[in-house]
């Protein structure tokens, strides 16, 4: 095989520099493995911030739009307990904003049920909204925290 001079020039400089590169690398300073970037939730459903925010207002104010539940969440809630969480969440105050975290995997869900988790801030605080619509379009769940837990579960 007959190398063009300059082809020859080249790969005798490849030959060259390669081991320099290699020896270099070797004596530098050890770095840290750099941490996967995040990645970002997918796009927020608009409809279903919406239906966040108004599960918020209205279950502060013990104001609750029953035919927007799907029947197996419309029959776990008792006036009690409306009253209960209204309380605890008046407290809180007015809504001031609203964060889109990104779906949740929430384990025992139903087939067809896709849950959402918001950070809403309020006058008075921080709430986490995690919002469950069925396949109909139904809210199968509306969970409300302080907090959320941490991978401990502390």
């Amino acid at each position: 095989m007959h190398l063009h001079r300059g082809a020859r020039a080249f790969a005798l400089a490849l030959v060259v520099v390669a081991p320099f590169a290699f020896v270099g690398q070797a004596s530098a300073r050890p770095h840290p493995t750099p941490t996967p970037a995040a990645t970002a939730p997918p796009p927020e459903i608009p409809s279903v911030r919406k239906d966040a925010i108004q599960q918020l207002v209205r279950w502060q104010a013990g104001d609750l739009d029953r035919s927007s539940y799907d029947a197996d969440f419309n029959a776990k809630i008792s006036d009690a307990m409306v009253q209960t969480i209204s309380t605890a969440l008046g407290q809180k105050g007015a809504l001031q904003s609203t964060v889109y975290l990104g779906p949740v995997q929430v384990e025992g869900a139903p087939p067809g049920v896709t849950s959402y988790l918001y950070k809403m801030q309020c006058v008075n605080g921080v709430l986490y909204e995690r919002l469950s619509i069925d396949a109909d379009g139904k809210i199968a769940g509306v969970l409300f925290r302080d907090s959320l837990k941490t991978p401990t579960g502390d």
